[in-house]
């Protein structure tokens, strides 16, 4: 939804197929068509997906790799100018996003960052907590209070049972 000013607010749409591009832009309060535009996007011939996707992975090293590759994201993305592929996609180790040029096969982005996993020397505080004790804080560090006169606070013996 486009706030038009002073004129009333419109939608504008725009949707294509491998030959052509249409632009509306609809009223939003009446439904009435108020500007339409046909644009030949001509018969640009795109890279293949799997091809896009083998760059990314050669580009990543894992090219000659026998590992297990996970992509989660594959999309032709035509909506701001350049046609591009996104790629995400994981290994045990890394996670990789790659923006790939359709037409030209070019990396435009990239980025490779570690998984983060939890290591074997690290202890959680509780059970079922991913807080590991090395990096646990007392309560009231800057508290006025003396650490002597605190103590725990328990449940009232008069409050019910399952309001403890």
């Amino acid at each position: 939804l486009v706030d038009g000013g002073i004129k009333t607010p419109y939608y504008h749409l725009v949707f294509d197929d491998t030959q052509t591009r249409w632009t509306y832009r609809i009223d939003a309060v009446l439904g009435i068509v108020l500007g339409k535009n046909k644009e030949n996007i001509g018969t640009v011939e795109f890279i293949s997906l799997e091809k896009a996707k083998s760059i990314a992975v050669s580009d990543a090293g894992l090219g000659s790799m026998d590992m297990k590759i996970v992509f989660t994201k594959e999309v032709l993305n035509r909506n701001q100018g350049t046609p591009c592929y996104l790629i995400d996609f994981y290994t045990a180790n890394y996670q990789y996003f790659y923006k790939i040029n359709a037409v030209t096969g070019d990396i435009l982005e990239k980025m490779g960052e570690p998984l983060s996993k939890p290591t074997s020397d690290t202890k959680p505080v509780l059970p079922n907590s991913s807080i590991p004790e090395a990096d646990t804080k007392p309560v009231l560090p800057d508290s006025s209070i003396p650490e002597a006169d605190t103590k725990p606070v328990l449940p009232d013996s008069s409050m019910p049972e399952n309001r403890r």
